[in-house]
């Protein structure tokens, strides 16, 4: 069947569907057909979708231990959108699970100023502070980055990072 060239947002959502159904390839033939058409190419839904669609290959990469291969998958995207925060945070996710903890939390860190609300970011930056044998930088980015909403993980961080400090009375209490 033929792509409604008058509807190309019809399509975005199954792009992303298809990937998260383990059909990347699927996904990927189909946001080419549609980045191919003229009139769609400078379309900002089909960018953004691109960029989620390289996330969820990056990801299933990972999780699949082809850490390399996941790293390849979003570099292009990251040269198109460097301080995309999501490509950002995907890349540490990446960092992490390959052991290299100092370029993940550099790269939170940086997720987190500049875009100070994101829950993601706080997680990942305080999770490799600890890992790093850090916490007081992981104390630091808790009390400068947490919500004004306490949320639970928020607040499992808060307990992790009091007893990596040695107070575990107040990480019980949390």
């Amino acid at each position: 069947r033929g792509i409604d060239e008058q509807a190309p947002n019809d399509y975005i959502n199954h792009v992303l569907i298809m990937a998260q159904a383990g059909r990347p390839e699927a996904a990927r033939q189909l946001l080419n057909r549609l980045a191919a058409n003229p009139q769609w190419q400078d379309n900002q839904d089909v960018l953004a979708t691109e960029r989620g669609l390289a996330i969820i290959e990056a990801d299933q990469l990972r999780q699949s231990g082809r850490l390399a291969s996941a790293y390849d998958r979003l570099a292009e995207s990251m040269q198109q959108s460097p301080d995309d925060e999501e490509l950002l945070l995907a890349m540490g996710r990446i960092y992490t699970d390959g052991g290299r903890q100092a370029q993940a939390e550099q790269i939170y860190t940086y997720v987190l100023t500049r875009h100070p609300e994101s829950e993601q970011a706080l997680q990942g930056a305080v999770q490799t502070a600890l890992s790093n044998n850090r916490p007081r930088q992981a104390s630091q980015l808790l009390s400068r980055y947490s919500p004004p909403q306490q949320t639970s993980e928020t607040l499992l961080l808060s307990a992790q990072v009091a007893r990596a400090n040695g107070e575990s009375l107040e990480a019980l209490a949390l």
